[in-house]
């Protein structure tokens, strides 16, 4: 876009003015970049995507959340509470245990308030590491 000269303007002026439009036309195009990546989203939802939403919605607790934005700026750092109890995400290593003679059970283990967890069948300890 050219600039125009405006009465009472000079060099400096005019530049400041030239970077501004350019500024403006980078964002401009950063939006439509994003406007199109949404719609490309937006064509491919289906309805494993409200299962997923009803399965977020459904968890009695807390979600974590991460990832690193396009600039990579970090908003701020927390440290995530462990959770009180786990399901299905670590097996318990007993071999009495019922989870293992069992097929179906779930493995649940409990948080101890020394920071580790025991299977809620058979109290075997899972050290987490920190």
């Amino acid at each position: 876009m050219p600039v125009r000269k405006v009465s009472g303007e000079n060099s400096r002026t005019r530049v400041i003015r030239k970077e501004k439009m350019d500024e403006v036309g980078f964002a401009v195009s950063i939006l439509q970049q994003e406007a199109h990546a949404l719609t490309l989203m937006a064509r491919g939802l289906t309805t494993t995507f409200c299962e997923i939403v009803d399965c977020l919605y459904n968890i009695k607790g807390r979600i974590a959340v991460t990832g690193m934005g396009k600039s990579g700026h970090v908003a701020r750092k927390v440290r995530p509470d462990q959770p009180k109890r786990l399901v299905n995400v670590i097996k318990c290593t007993n071999p009495r245990c019922i989870t293992s003679l069992e097929t179906g059970c779930d493995h649940i283990f409990a948080l101890t308030p020394s920071g580790r967890y025991r299977c809620v069948y058979c109290e075997q300890e899972f050290k987490v590491r920190p």
